[in-house]
Formats: structure tokens, C-alpha cells, sequence
């Protein structure tokens, strides 16, 4: 299997599990109890957070030249780990009124900057080739 695959596959099977959780909730699969559980289903499902929308640019990249794929992944394999580590660091709770940072916000941003960037290197990285 080369990379792509892989990459694909794993993205595919992380996103997966994010949306059963997201789907059932985390009260659920813990029993309906609230604990420590609760609290590691839901630090999982933040901080992972970034792979769906990287499993949807995989989707994307996956069938065009491999210029174009390979441009992506070169930010996508540095901004994916850099998010989650962020989100990982974030609080879990913001304590400032007036700039609220907490784990849910940084993953949202994160995700939200993922997205514009990955589009507009392959929207570019396209526009060059056809040149």
C-alpha cells in the first residue's frame, strides 16, 4: 500500500470513530455516568477533531495529479499535529470574557484555518499545472 492509501485509511477510520461518538454521545458509552470517562471521550474527540477535515481533503487530493496532493500534504502533515497539540495545550475552559480561548475554540479555528489554506493551495497548485 503506498502513503496515500494509508494516510486515507487511517483519516477515514479516525473520522469514523468521531462521528459514532459525536452520534451516540459521550454519556452513552460511558454508561450514563458522568467521570473520568466523560472527560476522556470528550479530550479525544476535540483533539481530534482536525482529522475530519483532513479525511476530506484526502478524499479530494486523492484522485488529482500527485503534484497537487503532495502540495497539500506538505502543510497538512506539519498543521494537523501543530492544531492538535495546540488544542491539547488550550484550557479547558476560558476564563477571559473578553478573549475566551478554550479547547472547543482553538479546535474550531484550527479546523476553520486547515480548511481556507487547504483550499487555496490546491485551487492553486491546480492553476499552475493547467498553465
Amino acid at each position: 500500500m503506498n502513503m496515500k492509501r494509508i494516510a486515507l485509511l487511517i483519516s477515514f477510520v479516525l473520522s469514523l470513530l468521531l462521528l459514532i461518538i459525536s452520534i451516540k454521545g459521550t454519556y452513552y458509552y460511558c454508561g450514563g455516568v458522568y467521570g473520568k470517562c466523560v472527560e476522556i471521550l470528550h479530550l479525544f474527540s476535540l483533539v481530534f477533531f482536525p482529522v475530519l477535515p483532513l479525511f476530506f481533503f484526502f478524499l479530494v487530493t486523492y484522485f488529482m495529479r500527485d503534484e497537487v496532493f503532495q502540495s497539500w500534504w506538505r502543510f497538512a502533515r506539519v498543521w494537523v499535529p501543530v492544531s492538535m497539540i495546540a488544542i491539547l495545550l488550550a484550557p479547558t475552559y476560558a476564563s477571559d470574557w473578553m478573549f475566551p480561548v478554550d479547547k472547543g475554540r482553538v479546535a474550531f479555528f484550527a479546523s476553520v484555518i486547515f480548511v481556507l489554506v487547504s483550499f487555496s493551495l490546491i485551487i492553486r497548485t491546480k492553476w499552475k499545472l493547467q498553465k
